[in-house]
């Protein structure tokens, strides 16, 4: 990026966004409104009369800062770092002006909304570090409320990208995808729409999956939770060793052993074991538990298993390896269903 502004003669970028925060900020600081935290913190804007509107009612005027202030990039941090590096090389860059937003430090979860809301549809920002910093969407909410919350998973997902480093059981991306396969499946039987002789339509799937969505948090996580512990159990005695934190004999993690010679342990399976248990319940109700069990237990788990070749493992350059396409989530889910 510094080359760019090196070598365009007509280069240009984007406002950067920058907040204004303590100088000395500590985890103890009370967050609260940027109308009475300005006079302690070190700033103030002096408002200017525009167009003969008095002082007090003009939205232009005068920035002041103190040293006792800093300026932290909310977005736009490699765009600053270009330009530092490009002024190292010619110091007259550092004539140019690029656009600047200012904002208020109100709280810690703000500064995360605010890269989640500005990073929405940019790259290479992954879905799943975005869910991590919203605090608004419900999908995000109950995803992390999830994973804070079904033993497994607990310090074992991974909330910065697609990724499954190390102890990491499954990522955040996973279980927002699994997630809704499930409410969409709850929502389905709330509404009795699983017992209709014509399949639903979209609206009406969509409608009452919303409803739960909008409910409460805490009921709708206790009831998702259930369906991903049943998910989970499938395979007790596997994840054991994850549970346990078991030494191997190998450098890898007891987890990363798992999905070296299984299945189940990639998020293609696990989305697509969530789906299964979504079809299930809609199909067998009260005996749902029982049934997915049991049609999980009779399948080959092992990767080179041939009940999974050609749809879930297919043939790479390398060798068989995990087909994650959407397609392949759709057909696990629908054979295992099949046999419920």
């Amino acid at each position: 990026m510094s080359s760019y502004l090196l070598d365009a003669a007509d280069h240009f970028y984007s406002a950067v966004t920058l907040i204004i925060m303590p100088l000395d900020l500590d985890d103890d600081l009370v967050e609260g409104d940027p109308e009475n935290l300005g006079e302690d913190w070190g700033w103030a804007f002096e408002r200017a009369p525009k167009w003969g509107i008095s002082p007090g009612r003009s939205r232009l005027g005068r920035l002041h800062l103190t040293g006792s202030v800093r300026l932290f990039p909310g977005d736009g941090q490699h765009r600053l770092l270009s330009c530092f590096a490009a002024m190292q090389t010619d110091p007259n860059i550092g004539v140019e002006q690029i656009p600047v937003v200012l904002l208020p430090f109100t709280g810690f979860e703000q500064v995360r909304q605010l890269f989640a809301d500005l990073n929405l549809n940019a790259r290479p920002v992954s879905k799943t570090i975005g869910y991590d910093f919203d605090s608004r969407d419900p999908e995000a909410l109950l995803a992390k409320a999830v994973a804070d919350s079904v033993d497994l998973f607990k310090g074992r997902v991974n909330k910065r990208n697609g990724r499954l480093p190390g102890d990491s059981v499954i990522t955040l991306n996973t279980i927002v995808k699994g997630d809704f396969e499930i409410v969409t499946a709850l929502g389905k039987i709330d509404e009795g729409l699983h017992e209709q002789v014509a399949p639903p339509s979209r609206a009406a799937v969509a409608s009452a999956r919303n409803r739960l969505f909008d409910g409460d948090l805490d009921v709708l996580t206790e009831r998702v939770c259930r369906v991903w512990d049943v998910v989970v159990r499938c395979f007790r005695d596997e994840w054991d060793c994850v549970l346990r934190n078991e030494p191997t004999s190998s450098k890898l993690s007891p987890a990363a052993l798992l999905r070296q010679d299984y299945l189940f342990p990639h998020g293609l399976a696990m989305q697509g074991l969530a789906m299964a248990a979504g079809e299930v319940m809609c199909l067998w109700g009260d005996d749902w538990q029982l049934r997915f069990e049991k049609a999980v237990a009779s399948f080959d788990w092992r990767r080179e298993s041939p009940d999974w070749f050609g749809t879930a493992v297919v043939t790479g350059p390398n060798g068989p390896r995990i087909n994650n396409t959407g397609a392949a989530v759709k057909d696990l889910a629908r054979t295992v269903a099949a046999r419920a």
